[in-house]
């Protein structure tokens, strides 16, 4: 735990501020994939949802994601 909290750390002293959230979301999405992060589930269909947002209205939309994510 204390190693990532370092790399993160220094890491982000080198990024913009913009940027700052985009690192911390890719080492939270790699972690959960790597099921690191406890109580937390990776699913990669939800996941791939969000990172690439269909645009067709067609493409249906998770029932997980559909309680907070409206159309």
């Amino acid at each position: 735990m204390m190693i990532r909290m370092t790399i993160y750390q220094w890491v982000s002293r080198g990024l913009f501020v913009r940027h700052k959230q985009i690192f911390l979301t890719l080492l939270t999405f790699r972690l959960m994939q790597l099921n690191i992060i406890d109580g937390v589930e990776y699913n990669a269909q939800m996941v791939n949802f969000l990172l690439f947002c269909p645009r067709k209205s067609d493409v249906p939309v998770p029932a997980v994601l559909k309680k907070w994510l409206p159309d």
